[in-house]
């Protein structure tokens, strides 16, 4: 049994996510002098204009440090990263842990950050693992986790966010249940309003948005039926057989802003010999996760 949860009764909040394709040219550099910029890619996992107020400073400092000309690009959801990661179009990529650990399958990575997503909590020891809620109307006092297997599920797209749909799928498989059919959504702001106004039965969504204001109305029609143990970190990768001087170049300038105490603190280096995810279990249920993702038991209705 790997993906186990903890029950009970919590209040949820969500973060919108609006998915774009943007693209911000910064300093040029010694990437430049190679023909081509240091390309960093990450998905609008909250509104766009979010992601660019929260990236554009951190790719601003990098381009200040070791001479990079760092470029952020804002992409439509995480298999666009993987896939600009496999084709070159980009030198690093943020993804979720199922993500990185189903692209490393078929294109050798390592990881050079991970990142805590915006809202989580920073006053933990494990800051940079997170959780997932089964959410349902909080209308249904009586409604159980089994109940929930003869419903339909909203989650996000196994495209846009591939952790949330595998883990969630485990999560019935480990207690013993069918599977339910899964109907995917675009946005987990989109899971929390559905379940709210009545229109999903239940919905699957990250447990950091908990603290989000924004989505206060939302929340106060909806519980927490249960949370999942901490699952790994999202994480920035890198190709190993890429760039690896720029990559270097990438490492030392986190480091260095790091020490310095200036590199935000939802962002922790790690070095090329890190594993991405931290211990056995991790990787146990890694990879039954991306089993599930790859070969399709997370299916939509």
């Amino acid at each position: 049994m790997v993906s186990r949860w903890v029950f009970g009764r919590s209040s949820l909040g969500a973060t919108s996510i609006i998915l774009t394709l943007l693209l911000l040219a910064l300093v040029p550099g010694f990437a430049a002098a190679q023909g081509a910029p240091y390309v960093l890619g990450v998905s609008a996992l909250g509104s766009g204009t979010d992601e660019l107020e929260r990236w554009e400073p951190v790719v601003a400092m990098i381009s200040g440090e070791e001479g990079i000309a760092a470029r952020l690009v804002l992409a439509r959801d995480q298999a666009e990263l993987m896939d600009m990661l496999r084709t070159r179009r980009a030198d690093a990529v943020l993804l979720d842990a199922v993500a990185a650990h189903g692209l490393n399958r078929g294109v050798e990575v390592e990881p050079v950050a991970l990142v805590r997503r915006q809202g989580g909590p920073d006053d933990r020891s494990d800051a940079f693992r997170h959780r997932f809620a089964l959410v349902v109307p909080a209308s249904s006092m009586r409604f159980t986790v089994a109940q929930a297997a003869a419903v339909t599920v909203a989650v996000v797209d196994p495209g846009v966010y591939p952790a949330s749909a595998a883990v969630a799928s485990l999560f019935w498989e480990d207690l013993g249940l069918s599977r339910p059919l899964f109907r995917f959504v675009d946005t987990e702001s989109s899971v929390l309003k559905g379940v709210a106004y009545g229109l999903n039965d239940a919905g699957v969504i990250s447990e950091e948005l908990l603290g989000w204001v924004d989505f206060a109305e939302y929340v106060r029609h909806v519980r927490v039926l249960a949370l999942s143990d901490p699952v790994p970190s999202w994480v920035i990768v890198v190709r190993r057989d890429w760039r690896s001087r720029d990559h270097q170049a990438l490492r030392r300038a986190l480091y260095d802003l790091s020490s310095l105490g200036t590199l935000p603190a939802w962002i922790k280096p790690v070095s090329p010999e890190a594993a991405m995810i931290s211990d056995a279990w991790d990787i146990l249920l890694l990879d039954r996760a991306v089993d599930v993702w790859r070969a399709g038991y997370v299916t939509p209705d």
